[in-house]
């Protein structure tokens, strides 16, 4: 039994660098989509809450007391983690292929 040891542990070490990377590869690319995904949904976040606040103040207080900008900050939230886990599962479906 000892005697395997060595040897699994060479098969180890030859197979670890080639996982890291695609590890590694996979990380760096759904961090990329992620921060792009934030920016853009951010961005068309700062965007709906301008045009909600550009109403009357009334009608801002109803949306406002109703929580639908607290819904809309949800539903952006939602849309950029769901974005983000498609982009992801794509990656690594690429990565593993390699």
């Amino acid at each position: 039994m000892p005697a395997f040891i060595p040897l699994i542990w060479e098969a180890l070490l030859a197979i670890l660098p080639a996982v890291i990377w695609r590890i590694l590869l996979a990380l760096g690319i759904s961090a990329v989509a992620y921060k792009g995904f934030d920016t853009a949904f951010g961005s068309f976040g700062s965007y709906i809450l301008g045009q909600m606040s550009n109403t009357s103040q009334d009608i801002y207080n109803v949306l406002s007391f109703t929580g639908m900008i607290a819904a809309v900050k949800m539903h952006l939230g939602f849309f950029t983690a769901v974005a983000t886990m498609k982009v992801g599962d794509r990656v690594l479906k690429i990565v593993s292929k390699t």
